[in-house]
């Protein structure tokens, strides 16, 4: 088994279902489930069941836990000691192994969208524990970054952690510097919940402001739910490439499953994932215009 970690109710998790596909083409004894965490002292139960059951192969863990999990394992991979935050930990006879696949997820769908990383600039919106791990692997990777958030100094904090272990030294800015660096970006990533859920409708940039980048940037939403975001939409219709957030969590699923079992799934297998998180989402967004038809008549 497998289990996807999270603080905020995780019924409506879209994880599972990707995994769950992979698991059931291929033929698998396994699954995967979401448990919530809302308190720390629930996450510590949770990861005390984890480390006594065998049967569970290893964990996700997602906000805002990514922090404490790393504290709590054994062994980490060379970029979650770099930004001191996991969202993958396998639980091996010697403890848990924490890995942070969220910036190779990131570049991996950049790349696959023909991004220039490599001698490129990337611009990241929002110093959260996903930026991190993003902006760790696009420094890596070769980009120029900078990261531009609402706070300065929580910019500062993600840009001196990473420069401790990056020659390249990281840009870190306000907001109110966005007009300076998108001129520059052949890379943007919003890590911000501007266009979720809980912010739906609300875009990180303007459709000027996306029209202000080269016409070669390409445009990444860490938000996959839903698909489509208004800033993946001003995007779409600058002209400029998108890769969606349900691409990145792919790629960190498929970077997962070769961590809990040595080999990345099969071609066939991913396009499984991939069409089974695309049809959830495509439902969840049926679901979203029925609420909101329903929603407008009773008013």
């Amino acid at each position: 088994m497998l289990v996807g970690i999270g603080a905020r109710p995780v019924r409506h998790s879209l994880t599972p279902v990707a995994w769950n596909a992979a698991f059931n083409y291929l033929g698998m004894n396994f699954r995967y489930e979401s448990w919530s965490a809302p308190t720390l002292e629930e996450l510590e139960d949770k990861l005390k069941a984890i480390r006594t059951d065998s049967s569970i192969r290893g964990f996700n863990v997602t906000l805002p836990w990514k922090e404490e999990v790393a504290k709590r394992c054994e062994l980490a991979d060379h970029t979650s000691k770099a930004v001191g935050a996991v969202n993958t930990v396998h639980n091996t006879p010697a403890g848990f192994e924490g890995f942070n696949t969220d910036g190779w997820g990131a570049v991996m769908a950049l790349a696959q969208a023909g991004a220039d990383i490599d001698g490129g600039t990337a611009v990241i919106a929002g110093a959260g524990g996903a930026a991190r791990s993003i902006a760790y692997e696009l420094a890596k990777a070769g980009a120029k970054v900078f990261v531009l958030n609402r706070t300065p100094e929580r910019a500062s904090v993600l840009c001196d952690v990473i420069n401790q272990s990056l020659e390249n030294k990281m840009v870190c800015q306000g907001l109110d510097e966005m007009k300076y660096a998108l001129p520059k970006a052949t890379v943007f990533v919003n890590t911000t919940p501007l266009g979720g859920n809980e912010r739906p409708g609300e875009s990180i940039l303007s459709l000027e402001e996306v029209l202000s980048t080269p016409e070669e940037c390409v445009f990444l939403d860490a938000v996959y739910n839903p698909s489509q975001t208004p800033l993946l939409g001003h995007a779409a219709k600058a002209g400029r490439a998108v890769v969606p957030g349900s691409e990145m969590l792919i790629m960190q699923a498929v970077k997962g499953f070769e961590i809990f079992f040595t080999t990345p799934p099969s071609g066939p297998a991913v396009e499984k994932m991939r069409g089974a998180l695309e049809q959830a989402l495509e439902e969840h967004e049926k679901a979203r215009e029925r609420e909101g038809t329903h929603g407008s008549q009773s008013a």
